[in-house]
C-alpha cells in the first residue's frame, strides 16, 4: 500500500479508537490486522477508489450486523439525477430527468451486469436487515464514487452508462446535472383522510415535519375519525423527540392505530415504531432497515488527510429495556463490555401484516398501492371491534 493510503488508514483507525463506542466490539485488533493483510494481498490499492472500497469493506467487517451507522464516504462525489427502486430481485429507475426511462429495469452499468454490481456493493454495506441492504443499494447506485470504486468498473471512466429495458442513460462522472424537482420534492401535505381514517406522513424525524398537534386534535374531534395511520415510510431518523407529543396524545384516544413502515425506517425512525407499539399500535408494511438493538447516534469522526474521505462513528449502543418498555442506550465501553453475549443478539420489529409492492403493481400503476392496502387492513381491523 502506498504511503498516502497507509497514512489515511492509520489516521482512521486512530480516530476509531478514540471516537467509536467500541470499534473492536466484534473483532480484535489482531483479527482486524489479519483481515487487512489478507485483503491487501489479494486486492492491491492503486487509486483512491480502490482505497474507498477497501475502507468500506473494512468497516463492514468490523461492524457486522451491529453497526450500520459508522461509515466512510466521498462528500465530493456527484449524485446522479435519478432515483432507484429495488423490487424483488430487480432494480428499476424509479424517477429520472427523462420521463422516458421511468420504471425501466436496469440491465447493466458500464457494461457490467447489475447483479454483479449489487454483489460488489454488498461487500461494502453494513446492514442489520436485508431491507437496509436494499435501501443502501438504491442510494449507492446513484453515487458516482460508489460506482467507480467497484472492482468491475474502470475507475478512469468518464461516463456512467446505465443500460435499461428502455435504452441507455449516459451521465458524466464529473459534471453535476441539474436535478429534477420531482426527485427532490418536499412533502407539502402530510395529512389525508379516507374512510374515517386519518393518515399522518412523517418521513423524517425533523422539525420540518413536526406534527401540528392542535390541527390533528381538531380533525379527530370534528371528523368522526376512527383510525389513525402514522406513515413512517422513508424515515431514516433524526431527532426522536419530535414525534413524542403526538404519540402521547394518541395514547389518550380510542383510535385504532397503525404504523406503516418500509426498508428506509432507520435509526430514530424505529424509535417511533417502538413507541407506537407501546400504545397498542399495529405495524404493517415491509421489514424496517434496522434491528431494534444496535449501535447508533452518529458522532463526527473526521476526514482522511490524503484522500479527503469523510468518516463518522457510532457513539452509543441502543436497546429496548423490556422492564420499562423504552429505548435506552449504553454510553461507555466498560458498560458495553460488561454485558452478556446474548444481550447483543439482534431483536427485530415484528410486523402484524406484511404489505409490499409487487413488481406487477409497480409497473402498472402510479397509485400508492401500499397505502391503499393499509387502508383496507385498517377497515378490516375496525370491523372487528364493531
Amino acid at each position: 500500500m502506498e504511503k498516502q493510503y497507509r497514512e489515511d488508514l492509520e489516521y482512521f483507525l486512530e480516530q476509531a479508537q478514540n471516537k467509536h463506542l467500541d470499534f473492536y466490539f466484534l473483532h480484535s485488533d489482531e483479527e482486524m490486522n489479519r483481515y487487512i493483510d489478507n485483503y491487501l494481498s489479494n486486492n492491491p490499492i492503486k487509486n483512491k477508489y480502490d482505497f474507498l472500497y477497501f475502507m468500506k469493506s473494512l468497516i463492514k467487517y468490523m461492524s457486522g450486523v451491529h453497526d450500520a451507522h459508522s461509515a466512510i464516504y466521498d462528500t465530493k462525489s456527484i449524485k446522479l439525477p435519478i432515483k432507484i427502486k429495488c423490487i424483488g430481485d430487480n432494480v428499476f429507475i424509479d424517477k429520472c430527468i427523462d420521463d422516458t426511462f421511468q420504471k425501466s429495469k436496469i440491465i447493466s452499468i458500464n457494461g457490467i451486469d447489475i447483479n454483479v454490481i449489487k454483489k460488489e456493493l454488498e461487500q461494502t454495506i453494513s446492514y442489520g436487515t436485508n431491507s437496509w441492504l436494499k435501501a443502501k443499494i438504491e442510494g449507492d447506485l446513484t453515487n458516482v464514487s460508489n460506482l467507480l470504486m467497484l472492482p468491475s468498473i474502470n475507475p478512469d471512466s468518464n461516463k456512467i452508462v446505465i443500460e435499461t429495458t428502455k435504452g441507455n442513460l449516459d451521465f458524466s462522472c464529473y459534471d453535476e446535472v441539474k436535478r429534477n424537482v420531482a426527485i427532490n420534492q418536499k412533502l407539502e401535505n402530510n395529512i389525508s383522510i379516507k374512510n374515517n381514517i386519518l393518515v399522518y406522513k412523517y418521513p423524517k424525524c425533523h422539525e420540518y415535519y413536526k406534527p401540528n398537534l392542535e390541527e390533528i386534535q381538531n380533525i379527530i374531534s370534528n371528523s368522526n375519525i376512527e383510525g389513525f395511520i402514522l406513515d413512517l415510510r422513508g424515515n431514516s431518523g433524526g431527532n426522536s423527540q419530535i414525534i413524542e407529543p403526538l404519540i402521547d396524545y394518541l395514547a389518550t384516544t380510542d383510535l385504532k392505530l397503525t404504523a406503516l413502515v418500509d426498508r428506509h425506517v432507520f435509526s430514530s425512525g424505529r424509535f417511533a415504531v417502538v413507541e407506537m407499539q407501546k400504545i397498542g399500535s399495529k405495524v404493517v408494511g415491509e421489514d424496517i432497515g434496522t434491528p431494534i438493538n444496535c449501535f447508533g447516534y452518529i458522532a463526527p469522526g473526521g476526514e482522511t488527510p490524503n484522500t479527503n474521505f469523510t468518516f463518522n462513528f457510532a457513539k452509543r449502543y441502543w436497546y429496548k429495556d423490556e422492564n420499562i418498555n423504552l429505548m435506552r442506550s449504553i454510553h461507555t465501553k466498560d458498560e458495553l463490555q460488561a454485558m452478556q453475549k446474548n444481550f447483543f443478539e439482534p431483536q427485530y420489529i415484528e410486523l402484524d401484516k406484511q404489505i409490499e409492492l409487487t413488481e406487477e403493481e409497480y409497473l402498472t400503476t402510479n397509485e400508492d398501492i401500499v397505502l391503499e392496502k393499509t387502508y383496507q387492513y385498517m377497515i378490516e381491523e375496525l370491523e372487528k371491534i364493531k
